[in-house]
């Protein structure tokens, strides 16, 4: 889904083994809690269908994210993101021919139904990158006039790549994760096809040493 800046020069240089590290160090097995959300993120995706014929191009802020990955214990081992939900703004379609009364979005998330592994390329006390084309599931419901909630289901939205960075930074321990845009990334039901995807997400981090 999505696009990067990164402080390169915490993974550069760093991927020597330190048998003195400490026990927060990235190039031993933690696990990365990932609290909160940073700005700017945002998915964005370019929208056609029955309420959209023309389609255009849609920008959502990301106002939350809760999730945990581990980094592997070993050289060659993969990063695991065990879980991740990623929470969306709501969002406010006007009225058209189609939907007299407009269409309303929320509880709107990306998750993560199942561990995703990750290929690390960069390893070392201050930071870690991987790349995954693991897929999340898109959840929303549309708010009806008269206050109900229908859910629209969920929907696969994958990426021909996405890199997840972890860094430690002045502020504290930082989580990325960026997607490039490409291909269709999901529908809502019948009404729109959601497609040329792209997420870039800063978040965060808390850092636990595992046992190795």
């Amino acid at each position: 889904m999505y696009r990067i800046l990164f402080a390169t020069a915490l993974l550069a240089g760093c991927t020597a083994p330190n048998n003195s590290a400490p026990d927060d160090s990235l190039a031993t097995s933690v696990k990365v809690t990932a609290l909160g959300v940073r700005a700017p993120s945002d998915i964005m995706v370019h929208q056609q269908g029955t309420l959209d014929p023309a389609g255009h191009d849609l920008r959502v802020s990301v106002v939350d994210v809760q999730g945990t990955i581990r980094t592997p214990s070993k050289d060659g081992g993969p990063l695991v993101i065990d879980s991740l939900t990623i929470t969306l703004d709501d969002v406010d379609f006007p009225p058209s021919p189609q939907m007299p009364d407009g269409l309303k979005l929320r509880e709107q998330h990306l998750v993560a139904a199942q561990p995703i592994d990750a290929e690390v390329y960069s390893r070392g006390p201050n930071g870690v990158g991987a790349t995954t084309m693991g897929a999340l599931e898109y959840h929303t419901v549309m708010l009806m006039p008269d206050g109900t909630r229908w859910p629209l289901g969920k929907t696969q939205m994958s990426s021909d790549q996405t890199k997840v960075q972890i860094a430690k930074t002045e502020g504290g321990v930082q989580v990325t994760f960026d997607s490039s845009a490409g291909g269709q990334c999901g529908a809502l039901g019948d009404l729109l096809t959601l497609s040329n995807c792209s997420l870039f997400v800063e978040a965060d981090g808390v850092v636990t040493p595992l046992a190795n």
